[in-house]
């Protein structure tokens, strides 16, 4: 006689969880002129789409946007944000900064927020553009480690050498 074997679908939760992709919390995070709707570098929308369409089935990303002076009325957060509104200790596991100032207006709460979210314990990940422009360039001046992001060695020159001429400045 043949003996019946059933599951049930509570007894493969463990392995359903087994099997789903991590989840990556992204926050794209821009500044100035930078957009999520337009044309050319104007155009986050694309980097933002593919990355919430689930093309790759090894990893969940949860993306979610907003703009520093809330210009952009296309961003998932509305209005004005600095990180310090964010929660981007809690919330996030990657930042992702796209801007074109030449000089970044981040507060000293601001900067201290990023640099306590890539340290220990958390090492969150920090993405900034890399440009043949001026891109980013005030971000990798106010945040620690930043510079080392970018691996444009003329950028890292330029920055170096205004560094110089600011201290002597002041």
């Amino acid at each position: 006689m043949a003996q019946q074997f059933s599951i049930s679908l509570s007894s493969l939760q463990p392995v359903r969880q087994l099997m789903r992709p991590p989840k990556v919390r992204i926050l794209i995070y821009s500044d100035g002129s930078v957009s999520f709707k337009g044309i050319g570098f104007e155009g986050l929308q694309y980097a933002s789409l593919l990355l919430k369409s689930r093309a790759y089935p090894l990893v969940d990303f949860a993306v979610t946007t907003a703009h520093r002076n809330g210009d952009d009325f296309s961003t998932s957060i509305a209005g004005k944000q600095k990180l310090t509104d964010l929660d981007i200790l809690k919330k996030y596991d990657q930042i992702w900064f796209f801007s074109k100032k030449n000089k970044l207006d981040l507060s000293s709460a601001e900067t201290a927020m990023l640099n306590k979210f890539k340290a220990s314990p958390k090492f969150g990940g920090f993405f900034v553009t890399d440009n043949a422009a001026e891109l980013d360039k005030g971000c990798a001046w106010l945040i620690d480690r930043a510079d080392e992001l970018l691996h444009n060695r003329i950028f890292k020159r330029q920055a170096n050498a205004a560094k110089k001429v600011e201290m002597a400045n002041s």
